[in-house]
């Protein structure tokens, strides 16, 4: 029963490899260039679907200063979609593009020209989907410093949806201000003004929309021996004030053995407990615990030889629960095979092999 969709996966991923190849391979040759080819490919069988075989190719040929990946994903149906990457560089001058197709035709597009030299750097992306307006971006920076940008969403004949014009600049010792003005068709203009401040006791940032106050935020993150943690206040002015306080705290019995407690509270109209969170950790042992929401993650693997090992996952929540089991084996340096076993609710979810392999 499990012979001939393997025999299937092998015959047309080997039929899709060459193809790659061959296209790959119409670039003029060279000693400079190199090729390699990345296969992850997996057949499962579900009770209710029957056998489910997806596969993903990468191809990668790099020729002297021009790379280009191609990169094909295969279901049980046939091509779900193709992308397509070419990159260019001759420093200080880079440049990618990219586009990525559907069955029903293209899906993105995306087009960038990149400059770095010293003190100078910047980016040039055009986008394009089926899905949302055609978008230009740049993005020009001084010294790490000075940073200045612009983004544009257009529909129609050059007609902009959004126009957004920003510059950050440093304060020296009192950090960095920025100025965003934004542009909406239909929508009054805004103007926003963010000064972020880093003290030693942690880094303030301030937000003004039209030159009212919109929110301040607070964050400082330290450790000390066996211990990490992290706080950030925000303080917000919306409708009505409001305020929200995370906080998590990290410590450790060993380097990588230890637990961690997260939390978050707000006050809007009332006082809440919106999150809470309890990590217990190891190098082979991860168990979450969120009392709030009635959850319990836990996920374990262990290495029983140097090329094989065995994992498992399980997750409780308020109305159902999962479970997984998988095996692996490392064949050889570039090729790994799994094996496992979905549960969901006490029944048969699915059975899967998984197939990695490099060239």
């Amino acid at each position: 029963m499990w012979v001939w969709p393997f025999c299937y996966c092998g015959i047309r991923n080997g039929v899709i490899f060459l193809a790659v190849a061959v296209y790959l391979f119409v670039c003029p040759s060279a000693s400079a260039q190199t090729l390699g080819l990345t296969l992850f490919s997996r057949l499962a069988w579900a009770p209710d679907q029957g056998f489910v075989l997806s596969s993903e190719i990468d191809a990668a040929l790099a020729y002297d200063s021009i790379n280009t990946v191609s990169q094909l994903k295969i279901g049980d149906n046939g091509l779900e979609s193709l992308t397509l990457e070419l990159r260019w560089q001759s420093l200080p001058l880079r440049s990618t593009g990219k586009v990525v197709f559907l069955p029903s035709g293209l899906k993105e597009g995306l087009l960038q020209f990149s400059y770095w030299a010293r003190p100078w750097s910047g980016r040039f992306t055009g986008k394009v989907s089926g899905e949302t307006p055609f978008q230009l971006e740049f993005e020009g920076t001084y010294e790490e410093n000075i940073t200045a940008r612009a983004y544009g969403s257009i529909v129609g004949a050059l007609s902009f949806q959004t126009l957004e014009l920003s510059l950050t600049v440093p304060l020296d010792v009192l950090g960095k201000l920025s100025g965003l003005v934004k542009l909406e068709r239909e929508k009054d203009p805004t103007f926003t003004t963010l000064w972020k401040i880093l003290m030693l006791w942690g880094e303030l940032q301030l937000e003004l929309i039209n030159l009212r106050f919109s929110s301040l935020e607070f964050y400082k993150e330290w450790s000390e021996e066996g211990a990490e943690y992290e706080l950030e206040f925000t303080l917000g002015l919306e409708e009505a004030w409001k305020w929200e306080l995370y906080q998590k705290s990290t410590f450790y019995f060993a380097e990588k053995t230890g637990y961690s407690v997260f939390w978050k509270l707000r006050q809007s109209e009332t006082l809440e407990l919106r999150s809470l969170s309890l990590t217990a950790f190891a190098p082979s042992l991860k168990a979450v615990v969120k009392p709030l929401s009635e959850e319990i993650q836990v996920e374990w693997k262990k290495t029983l030889e140097q090329q094989t090992g065995v994992g498992a996952s399980f997750y409780l929540g308020p109305a159902d629960w999962e479970g997984s089991f998988w095996f692996w084996w490392t064949l050889a340096s570039s090729l790994e095979l799994i094996l496992g076993i979905d549960i969901e609710n006490a029944c048969l979810d699915s059975l899967y092999c998984e197939l990695y392999a490099e060239f």
